[in-house]
């Protein structure tokens, strides 16, 4: 990674100088909204300055939960099942005997829950000063205002409000990795009065306890990044797109309970008491935020 007059590493992203002008390979976030999948007329709602980051809208989605080819499912069932697996060996035999039922009676006693959404936004950022100080000044604060974005994403979604707290790591380590995947596609600001765009494609997942809870996350979709330099001292930035984010919440504490009342009543029991009660289970699916 690049330096400049031996500034530590965080503050010294993005040198003054260009390599090269980048072409015009993505589009304006005008076009990209013609384009987006959104509903409830979501398009009107992005048509806001620099200082209007915070003005969120969500498109959303609904549908099964295709447990066979989702990635998130993939990534999310290797590090949930070794969990279960080790601590909950009960819980573990159910779900290798019916992963789909059980998973649905997880549900319904409030030990798994399953959340969904594809967010249209645009961050941008602004910064003036003096030429030796405002190239890394104006990258270091753009990683502040992604890191508010995300926040704020979390905030505004009813559904998953509530999970603030618990969401914070997966907030954090999403900000950091756009902030770098930033970089590497545009790692030098433009010339004066030149503009450099690029893409790249979102692909970022993790899985973590919190108190009680274990959290699995994933975010995938295409971010379009561009960076202008329109004065001498005038640096910009933003990023745009729509990527669909995953997430996954095991509560370990209603699993030990149903451990345990495995554990009383036996296997077979349980596995009985699952099949009797099927019909009243909530259909398996993610929920819209």
């Amino acid at each position: 990674m690049p330096k400049n007059n031996q500034m530590p590493i965080e503050v010294n992203k993005k040198p003054f100088e260009t390599i090269q002008e980048l072409k015009n390979e993505t589009p304006s976030f005008e076009e990209f909204m013609k384009t987006y999948e959104s509903d409830e007329g979501v398009v009107d709602s992005y048509n806001f300055e620099v200082d209007s980051y915070k003005d969120i809208g969500v498109g959303k989605i609904s549908g099964p939960m295709p447990f066979g080819n989702d990635s998130l499912i993939v990534a999310g069932s290797y590090s949930i099942m070794s969990r279960i697996r080790r601590d909950y060996p009960n819980v573990a035999r159910l779900l290798d005997w019916n992963r789909e039922l059980t998973l649905a009676f997880l549900k319904d006693e409030c030990a798994f829950s399953a959340y969904s959404g594809k967010n249209a936004f645009k961050v941008p950022c602004s910064h003036s000063d003096n030429y030796s100080k405002t190239g890394p000044a104006a990258w270091t604060e753009y990683r502040v205002k992604i890191r508010e974005y995300v926040s704020e994403l979390c905030r505004r979604s009813s559904v998953i409000s509530h999970h603030y707290e618990e969401l914070r790591k997966a907030r954090e380590d999403l900000a950091e990795y756009i902030w770098d995947e930033y970089y590497k596609v545009l790692p030098y600001w433009p010339s004066v009065g030149g503009t450099n765009e690029r893409s790249f494609e979102a692909d970022k997942n993790g899985s973590y306890e919190y108190g009680s809870r274990y959290m699995v996350w994933n975010c995938l979709g295409w971010v379009y990044v561009k960076d202008e330099r329109p004065a001498y001292d005038t640096f910009k930035a933003s990023f745009w797109g729509g990527p669909e984010v995953k997430l996954l919440i095991l509560d370990l504490y209603q699993v030990k309970r149903i451990e345990e009342k495995c554990e009383r009543v036996g296997i077979e029991q349980a596995k009985s008491d699952i099949r009797s009660n099927e019909t009243t289970y909530r259909r398996i699916g993610w929920a819209d935020f």
